[in-house]
């Protein structure tokens, strides 16, 4: 996940020898890249900790929709490593320490 104002486009560089070796998927945060700035949240009155926790909700309901995905196909959606940088790497954390099964 990429940081603050960036997009997952960022990692182009090493895409192809990760994809030697992983199925590399990557994912710009909501309202940067090639994301939609996200509308259904006001970001004047939400506190930091509503904001962590929007990025976390954003994240496993990718999670789950991706496991839909790959289910449809046989394949199972498992076995999960995350990269991540700067502010990805905060919301990454954040994400991690509400779901560590994941």
């Amino acid at each position: 996940m990429h940081g603050y104002g960036g997009s997952g486009a960022l990692f182009y560089r090493i895409f192809k020898s990760l994809t030697e070796h992983f199925c590399v998927i990557t994912i710009d945060i909501p309202g940067m890249g090639a994301s939609a700035r996200p509308n259904d949240v006001d970001w004047k009155k939400i506190t930091p900790e509503e904001s962590n926790q929007y990025f976390i909700d954003k994240i496993e309901r990718w999670r789950v929709a991706m496991g839909k995905e790959f289910n449809k196909n046989g394949e199972e959606f498992t076995g999960l490593y995350w990269m991540a940088h700067s502010f990805g790497g905060h919301v990454s954390g954040q994400y991690v320490m509400q779901y560590p099964q994941h």
